[in-house]
């Protein structure tokens, strides 16, 4: 599913590693290293997370890694590129809304993550509200 052929290359164990001692997760870095865990990998584990038990990780860690992961690739999104993605998936009528809050990839991420959309968005349907989370969410695994 993921397209590793456009964007930056995926990182290395040693970049990951080095990632998760800038996250304040380098209690795991020893076991990635041993297992030789990469981006590619890590995509894989974060679709099912009950593996990362394997590897000590509490419930809360394993909810912090997936959201800075993820928040990785949502940072490099701009509110031009966000509206741009409202369009090609159907939610073209929150464009305006969106543009005027100036509502960039980390901002969408925090929004369907929280599935928090504040009143000026004009997102009240809970079932765009769910449709927006699952079709960013998959968007940004998919991101390199």
């Amino acid at each position: 599913e993921e397209d590793y052929s456009e964007g930056r290359s995926a990182m290395s164990c040693a970049d990951l590693t080095a990632w998760l001692q800038s996250i304040d997760m380098g209690k795991y870095t020893e076991v990635f290293q041993e297992k030789d865990i990469d981006e590619e990998i890590l995509l894989e584990l974060l679709k099912d997370p009950e593996d990362l038990n394997e590897f000590g990780m509490s419930d809360n860690d394993k909810e912090k890694l997936k959201r800075q992961f993820y928040g990785r690739a949502a940072s490099a999104m701009t509110t031009g590129e966000v509206l741009e993605w409202l369009k090609k998936n159907g939610f073209e009528k929150y464009s305006q809304s969106f543009e005027k809050a100036n509502i960039n990839g980390v901002r969408l991420l925090e929004l369907v993550n929280d599935m928090h959309f504040p009143e000026e968005l004009g997102v009240h349907s809970g079932v765009d509200r769910k449709s927006l989370k699952t079709k960013f969410q998959k968007h940004i695994r998919s991101l390199k």
